[in-house]
């Protein structure tokens, strides 16, 4: 199982370069839920979805996130 964070509104994974790509098999693949949601918040993305992926069982599970509150 791997971990991925895409971003909501653009529908865009998060990559391994800190840019953004629209296919998940080329996200990030973050080992745990903690380590994406410390990117999600060094990248400001108020809107996300954490990809849990399963490639060997072929299924993957969307949790969204609550919405981050823009910085001051």
């Amino acid at each position: 199982m791997t971990i991925a964070l895409q971003d909501c509104r653009t529908g865009c994974y998060l990559d391994e370069t800190g840019g953004w790509t629209g296919y998940v098999q080329d996200a990030r693949g973050f080992q745990s839920s903690a380590e994406a949601l410390n990117e999600r918040q060094r990248h400001g993305v108020a809107e996300a979805l954490l990809v849990f992926r399963f490639e060997r069982e072929g299924y993957r599970i969307q949790v969204p996130l609550e919405r981050l509150e823009a910085r001051a």
